[in-house]
């Protein structure tokens, strides 16, 4: 009776062991991604203030951006400071209507107030 007691109880401990390892590993790769989604997230933000011509530590609001796009008759628009927001907006939004070679970012008029 002791040794099927030692025996179920060492093969337990046996077969958490595995678990220990990929618990830790598991939180390893979720720290990674989150350092990973961090960095994407900062150079978003830097590419979106090259898209407005501005550099990345002076982005403020003074401008407003308007776009616009008009396909097949249908007229989308967006506002925003930043240009590169709105012009995205408006091709998103023309993309829900119809294809994506319709709604070519570089088809987008924009102008600054």
């Amino acid at each position: 009776m002791k040794k099927k007691l030692l025996t179920t109880i060492v093969l337990a401990s046996i077969s958490l062991i595995p678990n220990a390892y990929a618990n830790q590993d598991h939180e390893q790769r979720i720290r990674e991604l989150e350092y990973q989604v961090r960095l994407l997230s900062h150079q978003l933000e830097q590419l979106e203030a090259n898209i407005n011509g501005e550099p990345s530590e002076k982005i403020n609001g003074k401008h407003m951006y308007h776009c616009q796009l008009s396909v097949f008759g249908n007229h989308y628009q967006s506002r925003s400071t930043q240009r590169g927001q709105a012009l995205t907006k408006v091709v998103n939004r023309c993309n829900r209507e119809h294809d994506e070679m319709f709604c070519q970012p570089e088809e987008v008029e924009c102008e600054r107030f």
